[in-house]
């Protein structure tokens, strides 16, 4: 709804109660109208024609605080719509500020005003807390509260009920908006708590750790020198049970090579005694036969060791010799022997049964 610009220039008209009503009533025809868009774009388009006509009214009535309200509550409502951009949207609410701040300023008893201002800073309070939003919000509904007869900025037909009524309900919204900022800072101091706590908790934990750290290294330290030294001692053990294996087998193969130089001698002094005594048996053999021969000698008349073959027909093949029969000389199968006295006289004889045929050349 655009204003006629005849309207705009009538500068008598600007003050009087009639106009202000009426041109109250546009604006708040344009403010309807936003809430009815749907639109994104649309609703964009309508709220820069709302805050047009609002800048205007506040050119041709700049002592009525109605329309700074108003202008305040567009440009909140515009920051609302903006919640991701947390820059566009401080720089909205702080423009907002401003005018609820001018209508404070130029109706200092207004209800309307105070409440519009504190809402404001408890939008900014709520995104980004801070000790001085918070003061001022605090102050504001105290000086808010403390108004024993708030004036009344808005027409009073255009209120659906009376202004007492208002004005209670206007006190009750100050003290809870007032709750909201007290709790938002308890919230706040809570969080800050929590935060410390954390800080807190991560630094012990820090030096917890640190010291246990160094508690653990310590440990390892002296496990490392008690692994050392049990090494070390294993390494003594060994050394000096590989230096008693070595010295007792060293003692046993001593002990063997003296067991075996033992046996050595032992089978050396048998081997010997068993010479000894089969050279004395032969001795004795070899004696008995020399008995044995001599007593052969002694019986036969011949010598003990003229004996011959007793196969052959005449002894030493001489010519000469008379052909003995050997038959009827050994009946008990042993063999005769030929034995001689001298050079020329032979005989036959038996070494069992002496009979001796004498034979000569």
């Amino acid at each position: 709804m655009a204003i006629e610009s005849s309207s705009e220039s009538m500068a008598i008209e600007s003050s009087s109660d009639s106009y202000f009503i009426t041109y109250f009533q546009k604006v708040e025809a344009e403010l309807a109208e936003i809430g009815l868009k749907e639109d994104a774009t649309a609703r964009a388009t309508a709220t820069a024609t709302a805050r047009s006509i609002l800048n205007k009214a506040i050119d041709l009535f700049p002592d009525k605080p109605v329309f700074y309200i108003r202008l305040a509550f567009l440009v909140a409502k515009e920051a609302s719509r903006l919640p991701e951009e947390e820059v566009q949207r401080q720089h909205l609410l702080q423009e907002a500020l401003t005018s609820a701040d001018e209508a404070v300023r130029l109706s200092p008893y207004s209800l309307d005003a105070a409440t519009m201002k504190v809402i404001i800073l408890s939008q900014i309070l709520r995104k980004n807390f801070s000790e001085p939003i918070y003061h001022r919000i605090i102050d504001e509904c105290n000086r808010a509260l403390a108004i024993r007869i708030p004036t009344n900025d808005i027409p009073t037909n255009d209120y659906p009920m009376n202004f007492s009524e208002t004005v209670a309900h206007q006190r009750i919204g100050i003290r809870a908006l007032q709750d909201i900022a007290e709790h938002e800072r308890a919230e706040h101091e809570r969080a800050a708590r929590e935060r410390a706590e954390r800080a807190e908790r991560a630094r012990a934990k820090s030096n917890r750790n640190y010291r246990l750290q160094q508690i653990i290294e310590k440990r390892e330290m002296e496990e490392e020198k008690k692994r050392a030294a049990e090494e070390e001692k294993n390494k003594a053990e060994l050394e000096e049970r590989m230096r008693m294996e070595e010295e007792k087998r060293r003692a046993e193969e001593e002990k063997w090579k003296a067991g075996e130089e033992k046996r050595k001698r032992k089978y050396k002094k048998k081997k010997e005694k068993a010479a000894e005594k089969r050279q004395k048996e032969e001795e004795e053999r070899q004696k008995a036969e020399e008995e044995k021969q001599k007593d052969l000698k002694d019986a036969s008349g011949c010598p003990s060791d003229a004996r011959f073959d007793a196969t052959q027909y005449a002894f030493f093949g001489q010519d000469a010799v008379e052909e003995v029969d050997l038959g009827g000389l050994d009946d008990d199968g042993d063999d005769p022997v030929f034995g001689s006295v001298n050079d020329d006289d032979y005989y036959l004889f038996d070494k069992d049964e002496v009979r001796v045929v004498r034979f000569y050349v």
